[in-house]
């Protein structure tokens, strides 16, 4: 029995003579990944930015939340103590003195921390009074001479940077309080095109390579929002020069768009 030829037209002559042709896409899958791949890393970069925002916001939120505690709350129920021991029939004055003279040292303490927590002068006046402020009043705690010098005002910048550079300056002083060994700092303010640099210097004894390697809590914590801002950080400490410490941040930080997943068509 014959069978026939099976015969599916691959053996067409006519085909065996066309060249073979692809039809190419404008762009390879490869190729696209690269195209998004910038605007993927800037919407990151932005969302980045934003959630940084959002905790500075948070946390100054829970910081007017404590204040309005010990003013409304705490203090009020020392006032209450102390108005009422100041009726008591005792003999021993010394005693109830004594007990005064604690109640009035507390309510102190409360009024200075919800200060500290939420200082009204910020909102009121400013970044430069705020931090005029800050240098008396650390001066006056800790018996350190804080020259400052910043605009009557303060650069214009918003909410969260101000901020950031008032907690910023507030640390930054505590180090030299803590650290530096010297009765002497200097805290200057500036604003240039779109940033606010503040920087505080002391003439103490300096750090280490070391040191400036191995940062505190509070440092790393400073560059680390600076860095998400697009800001830095900078510590110089020559020998014998006591330290530097340079925040430079973003005047204003702009919202971005959501970060979208990027799905092939």
């Amino acid at each position: 029995m014959e069978y026939g030829t099976l015969s599916n037209g691959l053996d067409d002559p006519a085909l065996l003579e066309e060249p073979l042709s692809y039809e190419r896409t404008p762009h390879t899958e490869p190729e696209r990944e690269a195209e998004l791949r910038p605007a993927r890393a800037e919407r990151r970069v932005g969302r980045l930015r934003e959630l940084t925002l959002e905790v500075i916001h948070a946390e100054e939120r829970e910081r007017a939340r404590l204040a309005r505690v010990l003013h409304d709350d705490l203090q009020q129920l020392l006032v209450a103590a102390r108005y009422s021991i100041s009726g008591v029939q005792t003999t021993d004055r010394a005693a109830l003195e004594q007990a005064d003279a604690l109640l009035e040292r507390a309510i102190g303490i409360s009024r200075d921390l919800s200060h500290e927590l939420t200082p009204p002068i910020l909102a009121d006046a400013g970044l430069g009074p705020a931090l005029h402020w800050l240098g008396r009043v650390t001066g006056e705690r800790y018996d350190l001479a804080v020259e400052v010098l910043t605009p009557d005002e303060g650069p214009s910048c918003g909410e969260a940077i101000r901020t950031l550079v008032f907690r910023g300056a507030r640390e930054l002083l505590f180090n030299v309080v803590k650290h530096a060994r010297t009765r002497r700092a200097w805290l200057t303010l500036e604003g240039t095109e779109g940033e606010v640099v503040l920087t505080v210097c002391d003439a103490g004894v300096g750090m280490s390579h070391d040191q400036q390697e191995r940062r505190g809590y509070g440092l790393w914590t400073l560059q680390d929002r600076a860095d998400a801002l697009g800001g830095r950080l900078v510590v110089e400490s020559p020998p014998g020069e006591g330290v530097t410490v340079t925040l430079v941040v973003p005047s204003r930080v702009a919202a971005t768009a959501p970060l979208a997943v990027d799905t092939p068509s």
